[in-house]
């Protein structure tokens, strides 16, 4: 690749590093995906959606990455979200909120698939029709998962309600169907994720859309070992973040 500018140049093969940063504004790529699809999985119309997993700071910023857990920091890539002092473009999801929700969607979940259980195989040819003993051992299976589901739902909101904890930030497992693999709630350190919804008061609907209302960096400090500087050593000492957070709002 050559540069637009003729006192530019841009440095390639072997001499170039494989490190880049990548700044977009008004972009919240850092909420990747909905938490699930159904219904349930909103709050005041706003679609419940995971946060990227956390991986320290960055020059006082918190970093995330898109891998959770022992991953996270070694990643190939982390995000830094810059926005305007003492307030975020996403609200967390409560402990409450999240309880109150996955109950409802446990519970619908498998009532459905006993229904629908029921109903396909009714459609069937009777010479194929599954045997009313193994539906019946098809529906048991599907309600002990519910029940146990259930269980640690409500055993969650207990001790949450005990413990002073509903309205703290919802960090659960990546699959609300998991109750069977551990506990409700699970730090990000062991691979949780964060639920947030978009926080509409953030978005100052005044402002023409090309004005940046808050950045996101994506970092990619490339190979480390690298004869060339170290990419990601040269933008720790000099990226002038504090510039980066002045243009907010202009």
């Amino acid at each position: 690749m050559c540069a637009a500018n003729p006192n530019e140049i841009m440095n390639m093969y072997p001499e170039g590093t494989s490190g880049s940063i990548v700044i977009r504004a008004n972009d919240l790529q850092i909420l990747n995906e909905n938490y699930a699809d159904a219904n349930e999985w909103t709050i005041d119309g706003r679609p419940i959606k995971r946060k990227l997993f956390a991986a320290g700071q960055w020059k006082g910023y918190d970093m995330m990455s898109s891998v959770g857990g022992f991953y996270a920091d070694p990643a190939s890539e982390h995000f830094v979200l810059i926005s305007r002092e003492g307030m975020l473009p996403y609200i967390p999801v409560t402990r409450k909120q999240y309880l109150d929700r996955a109950i409802q969607y446990v519970t619908r979940y498998y009532e459905e698939l006993i229904q629908n259980a029921i109903q396909n195989n009714a459609a069937l040819p009777p010479q194929v029709r599954l045997s009313e003993e193994y539906l019946d051992k098809q529906k048991t299976q599907y309600t002990n998962a519910k029940n146990e589901a259930l269980k640690k739902l409500h055993d969650a909101l207990e001790k949450s309600t005990k413990d002073g904890l509903l309205d703290t930030p919802a960090v659960v497992r990546i699959d609300p169907l998991l109750m069977n693999e551990g506990t409700v709630f699970q730090s990000e350190a062991e691979g949780g994720c964060m639920l947030v919804t978009e926080n509409p008061s953030y978005f100052r609907k005044e402002l023409p859309k090309y004005v940046p209302q808050f950045f996101v960096i994506e970092l990619m400090p490339g190979d480390p070992n690298h004869s060339n500087m170290n990419f990601k050593h040269i933008i720790d000492e000099n990226f002038p973040i504090e510039k980066l957070k002045a243009m907010i709002d202009k």
